[in-house]
């Protein structure tokens, strides 16, 4: 990766994103398939393309109406589309984000994890009644 700027950057798109939503489900969905993914494959690149693959293969799916919330769905789907940007070019998958695209796997589980901490944290708080 380019450094800590471009990782500001990174977290930057998530939080923007994340700012007016209150479920982490999108990243839970997402880090559950890597881990799913991560812990079966040996070889970074396959690893990288197996993941990448199933979540384009998500964001085309219908089949996430049966076990999330249609916001949760709608929200998984843009994050897919629209910050991620997974896309499909006949030979490869790959995240057309560049901001994303420069990162290994290893930095985007850790960019996922710390924002779904923050939103849960942030979440939580909003939660607590004053004294």
């Amino acid at each position: 990766m380019g450094g800590e700027k471009d990782y500001k950057i990174v977290k930057g798109y998530f939080g923007i994103f994340f700012e007016d939503k209150e479920s982490t489900k999108s990243l839970e969905i997402i880090l559950d398939i890597y881990y799913d993914i991560i812990y079966s494959e040996v070889d970074q690149e396959s690893t990288q393309e197996k993941l990448f693959k199933v979540l384009h293969n998500l964001k085309e799916s219908n089949s996430l109406n049966s076990i999330l919330k249609e916001k949760d769905v709608e929200n998984l789907k843009l994050l897919l589309n629209d910050v991620l940007k997974i896309r499909y070019n006949e030979k490869e998958y790959y995240l057309g984000n560049q901001a994303f695209a420069q990162l290994t796997l290893d930095e985007l589980h850790r960019v996922l994890l710390e924002i779904k901490y923050l939103k849960d944290k942030q979440n939580i708080k909003n939660k607590e009644l004053p004294i």
